[in-house]
């Protein structure tokens, strides 16, 4: 949460933003991050890997899906941010695509947290506790993306980070 939680964050508020210019303010708000703060997963994942294999084994082949779409959506997010700088007519599309990517990621992180939680025990109980998990976990990310650009940014950005901080924390 702490490494990758705020960038996240901005990608998701990224989606409720219309100019194209406060979009390129984001983006560029944690350009010298994004890339290193996904790195503690390949991290966790071979540690988890090397150092215990059977629960490496037992985890993902109850959380297979949601770790497969996570790892798809850090690779959306990724090359978004790689080809909206060099496709200038279809900008508007990788940034949607880095937003979806970012919301994606953390609804994914937050079913994982929820199922593991739970002890990875099936019933409706625990359906609509994950559910509530990535619900939290999309707007805890929110609040922080919000608080990251209230810190990196002025104006009209600033103030809408301000707003989605209030919405977040209601949420």
């Amino acid at each position: 949460v702490i490494t990758d939680g705020f960038d996240l964050g901005v990608g998701i508020l990224s989606l409720f933003r219309s100019k194209e210019s406060e979009r390129d303010l984001m983006i560029q708000s944690i350009g010298h991050v994004w890339d290193a703060n996904e790195t503690w997963l390949v991290v966790l994942g071979g540690a988890l890997f090397g150092a215990f294999p059977a629960a490496y084994a037992t985890l993902l082949s109850d959380l297979y899906v949601p770790v497969m779409v996570l790892i798809a959506s850090l690779i959306m997010r990724g090359a978004a941010i790689e080809f909206r700088h060099a496709a200038t007519g279809a900008r508007p599309i990788w940034d949607r695509v880095f937003g979806i990517g970012s919301l994606l990621a953390a609804a994914c992180q937050g079913v994982i947290l929820g199922k593991v939680i739970t002890g990875l025990l099936p019933g409706s109980l625990h359906v609509g506790f994950v559910a509530m998990t990535a619900i939290g976990v999309v707007s805890g990310y929110a609040l922080l993306g919000a608080t990251w650009l209230v810190k990196k940014t002025n104006g009209r950005l600033q103030a809408a980070a301000r707003r989605y901080s209030m919405i977040a924390v209601v949420t």
